[in-house]
């Protein structure tokens, strides 16, 4: 029986050994009222931020609504899958949200966090004041991911 077990957990170890786990900051801004996704695509476009960015496809979009997958030009912060997505709120507001992912094997240097919540910050100013100038300057930020279950918390400050 004991044999059975460590059979077992072993076979489970080495199953898992080889997946890595997937993780993601973000960056969230709730704007009043809710912006068109044609204001966030502008304020995309004309921020120098912004290397280039394109709609998100239909098997990207997920739970949070429309968004943009977009390219960074700053070279600590343009090597991260990043997206802008909207999410629209039960009180006519929208949750404007900068996410960054990677897998644990390539977790971010301290710099590079950095560099993601500088980016983000202005990305999200200019959304704001673009989109919806009256809307508090209120960004939260969280961290998700890790091996099940997922935990979500606040981010730590970079190094």
């Amino acid at each position: 029986m004991r044999w059975q077990a460590l059979i077992l957990g072993v076979v489970a170890l080495a199953g898992t050994a080889g997946c890595d786990i997937a993780f993601a900051t973000q960056y969230r801004q709730t704007l009043r009222p809710a912006p068109a996704l044609d204001c966030v695509a502008a304020a995309l476009k004309s921020s120098p931020v912004v290397a280039s960015f394109a709609p998100l496809r239909a098997d990207e979009l997920g739970p949070r609504g429309p968004g943009f997958r977009i390219v960074l030009r700053d070279t600590l912060a343009a090597g991260w899958p990043t997206a802008v997505t909207r999410e629209a709120l039960p009180d006519s507001s929208a949750r404007v949200i900068v996410t960054y992912t990677y897998m644990g094997f390539a977790a971010p240097s301290p710099k590079a966090r950095n560099q993601w919540d500088i980016s983000a910050r202005q990305l999200l100013t200019a959304m704001r004041a673009a989109c919806a100038p009256m809307a508090a300057d209120t960004v939260e930020c969280l961290e998700s991911g890790g091996p099940p279950p997922s935990r979500v918390k606040a981010c730590h400050p970079a190094a």
